[in-house]
């Protein structure tokens, strides 16, 4: 900057040498560390969960959705389609007895 200034291609700037700039300041933090995550201790204790739709694709059954379970203590997956939303709490019932069983 103070070469283009120089050489007139900027306006005339008056440049501070301890001046820091607060955004650059910013950027050199580091950022803190993630807080440890605690798991359950228990299985089926905590069920974490999630629905999407398959984006402009369909099954041959004509199944558009998806719900994933997953057991945050054994981290074992399961996944189911279906072929509307409101079906959501079936399945979660139908996975529930499952996995109790």
């Amino acid at each position: 900057m103070q070469r283009l200034t120089n050489h007139e291609l900027l306006p005339r700037i008056i440049f501070e040498k301890n001046h820091k700039c607060e955004i650059c300041g910013e950027l050199k933090f580091t950022k803190p560390y993630f807080q440890i995550i605690r798991r359950s201790r228990e299985p089926l204790h905590l069920i974490n969960s999630d629905i999407d739709d398959l984006k402009f694709v369909q099954t041959k059954g004509r199944k558009k959705y998806f719900v994933i379970f997953i057991d945050d203590c054994i981290r074992y997956c399961y996944f189911y389609l279906f072929k509307s939303k409101y079906k959501t709490l079936e399945i979660f019932k139908h996975y529930k007895n499952k996995v109790e069983n």
